[in-house]
């Protein structure tokens, strides 16, 4: 207090945010100025990067795949760890300006890789402890892990520490264990294509093309270890008989578990067949008759298969990968003639 001319110069600091009620007291009984206590209103500071934080403290959900787009919420504070609502960001950008934010792992005390960060919308989370309510602003915040180190590509399961950076200061709540491995083989991401998935004319040869894909959606190629495409251990894996060679290669196969040993029995990688929707209908628990088709070439990701079917009729058709269906198999098909660009449709 600073007392001149009878004039009182009174200062006082509130860290908390909040509404209060404000007193001046005076005289020897305490008479408050005014007849009444005002009103003060104390927002939240500056957005301190270094009080905000990950909200469930992880980035992502489970295991994240290099390569894929990885999602967090961050909780806004200032620097005495008021909450940030909203209102007040959108309404104080200035105040809480996010110029730069940016996810990375050091190595060595350096950063090995960095990915710029997307803010997203701010949503508000309401919090009430008795007779009180607090709002908290979370942001959706977005980022892209990378699938190469420099010129080397990530090739087996990691757990890296990842730091959050915003406008050039690290979250103090980091570092974040984070596991994450390589896309893997998806089969349901698989496509096939070609007339061959409408139907057919009895007789004829009809021509399907397969692209493998991986779980981002990514074309694959099978060159390198389908062991570590698949994602699985030795005695379950998929293996191949011959290196990865310019020609083209359709000998990779499957191995199947038998009691934690390697079982000598082998399936082929992919596998095409129909089955009659009749006897699909009338089979009950019973094995349904496959009329198997052929994988006529494949190049490094690629296959061209075909199938002919001699009886008219209607068909489920299969395509699988490792022993699962592809995207949109089974096909139904009408075998009849005149059918060779669906013509005919299943009702």
């Amino acid at each position: 207090v600073q007392c001149s001319g009878g004039e009182y110069h009174l200062a006082y600091s509130l860290t908390a945010a909040g509404n209060y009620s404000l007193s001046v007291l005076v005289g020897r009984h305490k008479d408050i100025v005014g007849g009444r206590p005002g009103t003060v209103v104390v927002y939240p500071g500056r957005l301190s990067s270094q009080h905000c934080g990950v909200v469930g403290d992880k980035l992502g959900s489970g295991t994240l795949l290099f390569g894929s787009i990885c999602r967090f919420e961050l909780y806004l504070r200032d620097s005495y760890g008021n909450y940030i609502s909203c209102e007040h960001y959108y309404s104080s950008l200035l105040t809480h300006n996010i110029s730069e934010m940016s996810v990375y792992h050091e190595a060595d005390g350096n950063a090995a890789w960095s990915a710029p960060a997307t803010v997203g919308e701010c949503r508000d989370r309401k919090y009430t402890e008795g007779a009180f309510t607090t709002t908290d602003g979370v942001l959706s915040v977005s980022f892209q892990l990378p699938s190469t180190m420099g010129d080397t590509a990530f090739t087996k399961e990691e757990v890296l520490d990842l730091e959050v950076r915003i406008n050039g200061k690290r979250l103090k709540q980091g570092p974040y264990s984070t596991a994450i491995r390589p896309a893997r083989l998806s089969p349901p991401m698989s496509v096939v294509s070609g007339d061959g998935t409408k139907g057919a004319s009895p007789g004829d040869e009809m021509p399907l093309r397969l692209q493998l894909r991986n779980e981002l959606g990514e074309n694959m190629t099978t060159c390198g270890s389908l062991a570590a495409m698949a994602g699985v251990e030795r005695c379950t894996s998929l293996h191949r008989r011959e290196q990865c060679a310019t020609r083209k290669d359709c000998t990779w196969t499957v191995l199947a578990p038998d009691a934690g040993a390697c079982s000598p029995k082998e399936e082929e990688l992919v596998e095409v067949f129909a089955v009659p929707h009749k006897a699909e209908g009338e089979a009950g628990d019973q094995e349904l008759e496959k009329l198997s088709g052929v994988v006529r070439a494949c190049d490094h990701g690629q296959y061209t298969l075909s199938y002919t079917l001699k009886e008219q009729g209607r068909y489920q058709l299969h395509v699988r990968v490792g022993g699962r269906d592809v995207g949109g198999s089974p096909f139904r098909l009408v075998v009849a003639p005149g059918c060779r660009s669906g013509a005919v449709e299943w009702p």
